[in-house]
């Protein structure tokens, strides 16, 4: 790994200025997060924006992860019924709390889906990155499959002492299988440290993202996230090998 700085091609990144922040903050609130996601399971590739790329570098601002158990109406859409935001206790605008803590609850256990061993609870994590060569952060959230490979990006940068937020990170995807399933799996590479303006970050951080991030809109967004995690269906994990990964 290295710790040397990086500079991203700074493209339309620049500071901004309190009027582009009044800007922004409108916009975002009137937007939805532009996403990249992995393409279909087994396949490798990320979407960004309808855009396929093979790899994508970036800075993340913020991540959050998060839950939610969704049924099936009568018309066969997804309804949200818990979530949470921090993936610890239920959000207290769920229509119908099932535990009191997340990891205490039997949805969120492996094995309680209603095919397979997965969860019945769709667990991700929300990440807000921004991309090279942009000015707007994008929401990409990582599906279960990826998440031992999150932390594990987590855990190096703690090592080395490099807050998340000023890291630049190169991320590809691995075609694998996962016991009897084929899927996609992120790999994060730190490529270093960001050089350049760190108010660019910090005033996207505090000023765009929580404008993004529509929690007032309850658990809307965290279904069109468990929709769009993936190309095709979304991924859940199914083999013991994965108990190991925290709730």
């Amino acid at each position: 790994m290295s710790t040397k700085m990086v500079k991203l091609s700074d493209a339309g990144v620049a500071p901004l200025t309190e009027e582009e922040k009044d800007k922004f903050r409108a916009m975002a609130r009137d937007a939805l997060a532009p996403r990249a996601k992995l393409l279909a399971a087994g396949v490798e590739g990320i979407n960004i924006a309808d855009d396929i790329v093979k790899e994508m570098r970036f800075v993340i601002l913020y991540y959050q992860p998060s839950n939610v158990l969704l049924k099936k109406g009568e018309m066969g859409n997804l309804i949200p019924e818990c979530w949470s935001w921090d993936a610890i206790t239920p959000d207290a605008a769920s229509v119908d709390k099932k535990c009191e803590t997340c990891p205490k609850c039997p949805n969120n256990a492996f094995g309680s889906a209603d095919e397979g061993r997965g969860k019945k609870c769709k667990n991700s994590i929300r990440t807000f990155i921004l991309l090279e060569s942009k000015s707007m952060p994008i929401l990409f959230s990582i599906p279960p499959t990826s998440f031992r490979e999150f932390q594990v990006l987590l855990g190096k940068l703690l090592y080395h002492g490099i807050p998340y937020d000023r890291a630049v990170i190169k991320m590809t995807t691995k075609s694998t299988q996962k016991g009897a399933f084929p899927v996609t799996v992120a790999q994060f590479t730190i490529e270093g440290i960001f050089d350049g303006d760190v108010s660019v970050l910090d005033g996207l951080k505090s000023e765009v993202v929580p404008a993004l991030n529509r929690r007032a809109e309850g658990a809307s967004e965290l279904v069109k996230e468990v929709e769009h995690e993936t190309e095709g269906e979304p991924e859940t994990i199914a083999g013991p090998e994965h108990d190991d990964i925290p709730a």
